[in-house]
């Protein structure tokens, strides 16, 4: 609880701070992502030889499932069932039944291999949902700085989360997403061609615009030549810093794991990761008994998903679902895990009993959540709150550890860099004086620029600044000696660092 009321003023000067948004770089954002929605739009008129309402569940069922006769959940031998469940039409021509019928993601992805409009329904709905929840409300949110003399965004904190950790809403930045590649072609349409919408749809769906054909403003270098380009879109590139500034992360590595192994007091576990080196590589080598140069990427990557899957209480099928693997091989990674690793069975299995006892669980710091469904004679709900103590004593703690180097780090900056106690939403001592002045008379000198450094995001394990370039080496130097030395741990805490233009465009960074 000792940190609570220290990481609420650094949080609320982090609020204060914002993120800087580059109105550019958003509108170049929008209009990608806006033609290739168009695109796909047409595609899919095409593919269904004519147009409907891709928002629409039922429009789509009835396009999927009746006209198309694909099988409602991609199992080809029910084909006929679905046929004989959606017989019938109604007076606005679509046909009984498509009620029922799910068109969500799993689905879709079964009914890929059958034909393509499925595929092309995935991809529209990813690129509708980056601009309806993401850049539209971002572009709404934004507020000019006049000190900074740019927009910027303010997110409101939130801290009762029940394993602590810090939450962010109006809007939410910790959901702004990592790239991800669309396919472009070189011309690209902005509307359904001539003829494409019937009248009753485009009636219902309001389309009164003229087909007209566009040519897609890229930025240069971008291949448009032969096949249909791959364009990879960073929504976090319109996050950039003040002027004369850089973006600067800093981020725990596996700090999940690193606090279970404390926690646990597992010798191999912590031998591992205070090794250095390649932490899931090392634990994979282990658990396929080869060199840990020898391990491929997939390999590491199983070894990754059962680490943190065993410690949340993930079960055998669930993780071979994740794996691509069937229940009896997820189970055995599971075996060769808890075997090899005995100290975290064993804590896993102590943290639930001590909280049946108690009917809490306590984080590292000593802060508590209390689970009274732990002794519920309802098994799911049993089952739930065994997860949720064991969630709470790893990803709490580690919230805990996060808060604790927030408060010391923006502690340092300020002693450091006495002008970063005023946030950028203060206004200037120069601007004050200039309001005393007569009118006519003020000062045209210019507000200095910010100096140090300024939070302004948390990311869960990473913490966001904002950094005079002239004072980038000190200002990490400062956050990465505060991360790393939060707490006092049976296992090292390493930080990795990046730095750079924007949010989204950051390169590794050394000391």
């Amino acid at each position: 609880m000792q940190v609570e009321m220290p990481s609420a003023l650094c949080l609320a000067r982090m609020e204060l701070n914002g993120l800087g948004f580059s109105d550019k770089e958003s509108e170049h954002l929008k209009n990608i992502l806006q033609a290739k929605l168009h695109t796909l739009e047409e595609e899919a008129y095409r593919l269904a030889n004519h147009s409907f309402s891709l928002t629409s569940r039922e429009d789509v069922a009835q396009v999927l499932f009746v006209e198309l006769k694909l099988p409602h959940d991609g199992n080809s031998e029910d084909g006929q069932a679905t046929k004989r469940k959606t017989l019938g039409v109604t007076r606005r021509g679509t046909s009984r039944g498509t009620k029922h019928l799910s068109t969500n993601k799993d689905v879709l992805e079964k009914l890929k291999p059958l034909h393509p409009l499925p595929g092309l329904i995935i991809e529209w709905r990813r690129i509708n949902s980056a601009l309806t929840k993401v850049v539209f409300p971002l572009q709404k949110e934004k507020c000019l700085n006049a000190r900074l003399k740019m927009p910027r965004i303010h997110s409101m904190s939130q801290t009762h989360t029940q394993t602590g950790r810090v939450s962010f809403a109006e809007p939410n930045l910790q959901n702004v997403p990592r790239d991800f590649d669309i396919t472009l072609p070189t011309t690209i349409a902005e509307s359904p061609p001539p003829g494409a919408c019937d009248e009753k749809s485009s009636s219902k769906r309001g389309r009164r615009r003229a087909s007209r054909q566009s040519t897609m403003n890229i930025r240069p270098g971008t291949n448009l030549t032969g096949a249909a380009p791959n364009f990879a879109v960073s929504m976090r590139n319109a996050f950039v810093p003040f002027k004369n500034g850089v973006m600067f992360a800093a981020d725990y590595s596996q700090l999940e794991l690193r606090l279970i192994a404390h926690l646990a007091n597992d010798e191999r576990l912590r031998r591992i990761l205070n090794g250095g080196g390649d932490v899931f590589r090392m634990i994979a080598g282990e658990l396929y008994r080869v060199p840990a140069e020898s391990i491929k990427d997939g390999q590491r990557q199983h070894a990754k998903q059962v680490c943190y899957g065993i410690i949340y209480g993930i079960g055998a099928k669930a993780l071979g679902e994740q794996l691509g693997l069937v229940e009896e091989e997820a189970a055995l990674f599971i075996d060769k895990f808890t075997s090899r690793y005995a100290g975290v069975k064993k804590y896993l299995k102590e943290t639930v009993e001590k909280c049946k006892k108690q009917g809490f669980v306590k984080t590292v710091t000593g802060r508590k959540r209390f689970l009274p469904a732990i002794n519920s004679p309802n098994v799911h709900a049993q089952s739930q709150a065994a997860r949720q103590a064991v969630n709470t004593t790893v990803q709490g703690s580690a919230a805990d550890l996060v808060k604790t180097a927030m408060v010391n780090i923006d502690r340092r900056l300020t002693e450091e860099f006495p002008s970063c106690v005023m946030t950028h939403r203060h206004s200037s001592p120069d601007l004050h004086s200039n309001r005393s002045k007569p009118r006519g008379r003020r000062s045209k000198c210019e507000v200095p620029p910010p100096v140090g450094g300024y939070f302004v995001l948390q990311l869960h394990d990473e913490l966001i600044f904002e950094v005079s370039v002239n004072d980038l080496r000190s200002v990490a130097l400062i956050v990465k000696t505060e991360m790393e030395n939060a707490m006092k741990l049976s296992v090292v805490l390493p930080v990795k660092m990046k730095a750079g233009p924007s949010w989204g465009n950051m390169a590794e960074f050394e000391l």
